[in-house]
């Protein structure tokens, strides 16, 4: 039975690197995996498929697999590839817009209905005439604003006194108050 001695690859789903700087040593399987028949698992006769072990080198990994007489290949990973990329490439006037975004190069379906949306915006939009509001909802108005700015004062005239008498709490006036239990 060989072993196979690799280091992980970074996972897609997520952008750190945690897992993938140890090298691991993990046995192939011996034996073919079969659907148990009671329940529909899968499952295999050969334990050696749930030994993982793991190594900070490369060559401590294979300094075991040789001391042991396990016979093994070593997998090594792949170089990455690194594209230099500046949030500022983003706004160039040059990229490859996306649908939608950006200027509309010309002959383009995107840049004739720039030009119909352009030629809309300077059309003088028609004047509606102005409705004159009715005298009697005039004066109404007028005498509503008049008494809820007389009555803004009284309010908080009755706020500051009830604070006086309350001790402040706004709750139970200050003589009736329970006394404490003994």
């Amino acid at each position: 039975m060989q072993a196979r001695i690799f280091q992980p690859a970074k996972g897609a789903t997520q952008s750190g690197f945690a897992g993938t700087r140890r090298w691991h040593l993990v046995f192939e399987g011996a034996a073919p995996r079969q659907v148990e028949p009671l329940m529909g698992w899968t499952a295999s006769t050969d334990m050696d498929q749930q030994v993982r072990l793991a190594f900070a080198t490369r060559e401590a990994a294979v300094a075991y697999a040789q001391k042991h007489g396990i016979p093994f290949r070593v997998d090594e990973p792949h170089a990455r590839k690194v594209q230099p990329k500046a949030y500022a490439d983003n706004f160039r006037y040059d990229r490859v817009a996306a649908r939608g975004a950006g200027p509309a190069l010309p002959g383009t379906a995107a840049a004739a209905s720039a030009k119909s949306a352009k030629a809309a915006e300077t059309k003088p939009a028609a004047k509606k005439p102005a409705v004159k509001a009715a005298p009697k909802k005039l004066a109404a108005k007028k005498t509503a604003s008049k008494k809820a700015a007389s009555a803004t004062p009284k309010t908080a005239a009755k706020k500051t006194a009830k604070k006086r008498t309350t001790g402040g709490s706004g709750t139970k006036p200050a003589g009736k108050r329970r006394p404490a239990k003994k």
